[in-house]
């Protein structure tokens, strides 16, 4: 008789999921954390330009008071944050003091989630996350609906 047989590693693939962009900006943001209007609006613009690489089930956005908005995004980071992927520091995802901060484990998931996306896609959310950070409110939106015009139709924005 021979050795045992000694057990094979199971395969696990990673699946990613439609809230794994917003874990990949926060990784790529400095200190990894973002204020909740940042990260919404470096959503919009990472599913406007790349939209090829984020597919088809990315977020929806509709023209909001500050430009464009989506539930899903608030949806997706209360789920993010009941799994301790990020962590919320206000519970009013309107509160413009409030950050979203990745933890230990998001950055772990962001960083397997990058490592299956094509290289300029990543450097793009980098670029884009290291942009957006260290905008003020009112600098961010109007470079926002400045670009993506249409959706100011809506907004109670009313420079640009």
């Amino acid at each position: 008789m021979g050795a045992p047989a000694a057990s094979l590693p199971a395969y696990q693939p990673f699946i990613a999921e439609r809230s794994d962009h917003l874990l990949l900006l926060l990784a790529r943001s400095p200190e990894g954390r973002l204020r909740p209007a940042h990260l919404t609006r470096a959503a919009f613009i990472l599913g406007r330009e790349a939209k090829t690489d984020v597919g088809d089930a990315y977020y929806g956005f509709e023209p909001g008071d500050y430009g464009p908005a989506s539930p899903q995004i608030g949806d997706d980071l209360k789920a993010l944050n009941q799994r301790r992927l990020v962590l919320s520091t206000a519970s009013s995802l309107r509160n413009r003091d409030a950050e979203h901060v990745i933890t230990k484990t998001g950055l772990a998931r962001a960083d397997a989630f990058a490592q299956t996306m094509p290289t300029a896609f990543v450097a793009y959310a980098d670029k884009l996350a290291q942009w957006v950070a260290p905008l003020d409110f009112v600098a961010m939106c109007v470079s926002v609906l400045e670009k993506y015009p249409e959706y100011r139709q809506h907004t109670l924005f009313t420079q640009g």
